[in-house]
């Protein structure tokens, strides 16, 4: 369902179309191809808009004869082939490029003033030592022992004293028996105890019989 409009009015004005950006893709491998962005202008009394418009695509053609229009009053000044505006905008780039190397070469250049023949400090080193904390680490001085000397399978210990229980082996109380076979017993060059009762006479030899 239309609405009525409220409030119209009529405007005075004009409108025209242009382009405000214009991009060239020229690809290493490939064919260049020319975006021409395009925008209407409306025109009032007091103001103007802006409306963007689609772009329009032209791929490059080193055939095309273009018809060249002075921007200024629209009359036609001749006739150029579209290569021609490739190499016009290719020697452009090129001075603009030289332009920037050159600025860039004077911003890098050092003046020097000719009166001053030192400037009296040493320039900054990079070599520089880093800074040392000035602690040495700590040092015991002593190799770590741990008291006790490992023992030697080879060597037997010596105290150099022969250990001694300080008590006589415990005597059985009794005298051996008198040595009837007319040998003499090895001396053990100790005299055994004495029991206390005088052992029986020897009748092995020099004793009669009586018969």
């Amino acid at each position: 369902m239309a609405l009525p409009l409220y409030n119209p009015n009529t405007i005075l004005g004009n409108s025209f179309q242009r382009t405000k950006k214009i991009i060239i893709d020229n690809p290493h491998v490939g064919i260049p191809v020319i975006e021409f962005q395009e925008e209407i202008i409306y025109i009032f009394p007091n103001s103007y808009t802006v409306q963007p418009l689609d772009s329009i695509y032209a791929t490059y053609d080193p055939t095309v004869i273009i018809n060249v229009i002075n921007p200024k009053d629209g009359s036609s000044l001749g006739t150029m082939p579209i290569q021609m505006v490739y190499a016009i905008v290719y020697s452009y780039y090129l001075q603009c490029a030289a332009s920037r190397d050159a600025n860039i070469a004077a911003a890098t250049n050092i003046t020097i003033n000719p009166s001053v023949t030192s400037t009296g400090t040493t320039p900054p080193d990079s070599g520089t030592t880093p800074p040392d904390s000035g602690t040495t680490p700590p040092d015991s001085g002593t190799t770590p022992d741990s008291g006790t000397t490992p023992p030697d399978s080879g060597t037997t210990p010596d105290s150099g004293t022969t250990p001694d229980s300080g008590t006589t082996p415990p005597d059985s109380g009794t005298t051996p028996p008198p040595n009837t076979s007319g040998t003499t017993l090895p001396d053990s060059g100790t005299t055994p105890p004495d029991s206390g009762t005088t052992p029986p006479p020897n009748t092995s030899e020099g004793s009669s019989t009586g018969t």
